[in-house]
């Protein structure tokens, strides 16, 4: 049985940011990641936080490879990431860039929303600690 969120279709783009392009250069940046992890095997999501905890001097990149090495194992399916430079976003990119400005923002509600809809409970802390990491660095992005 094929799950549900892998389509043999390509991926159709959700639509753009919702303020604009402010959100696209940390966007792009995660692309950038994630096309570098597309050759790297999937990671334990608990083994790469405690990797990066150990080492708080861990920078955005660490962080950003860690979230999307792990994404698939927490979304519980493939995430989907556009090239570079592209400016519409898919679904599983809007969500992220949702989640980090609302750590950002410390919406704490909104968070825990946009967690317990697509997260499962025993990785949620995980993906909140690796997004607001993401989010301390990204003035430097």
């Amino acid at each position: 049985m094929i799950p549900l969120c892998v389509s043999t279709e390509p991926p159709r783009p959700v639509g753009t940011p919702q303020d604009g392009t402010s959100g696209l250069p940390l966007l792009n940046q995660i692309r950038l990641v994630a096309m570098g992890c597309r050759v790297k095997p999937h990671t334990n999501l608990f083994e790469a936080c405690a990797l990066l905890h150990a080492d708080r001097n861990r920078t955005f990149a660490a962080h950003a490879e860690a979230l999307v090495r792990c994404l698939n194992e927490a979304l519980g399916c493939r995430a989907i990431f556009f090239r570079p430079g592209t400016t519409d976003i898919s679904f599983d990119e809007a969500w992220l860039m949702r989640l980090v400005e609302c750590e950002r923002r410390g919406d704490e509600s909104s968070i825990s929303l946009l967690l317990g809809r697509r997260v499962a409970r025993e990785n949620r802390r995980l993906i909140r600690y690796l997004t607001a990491q993401i989010s301390n660095c990204a003035h430097s992005v």
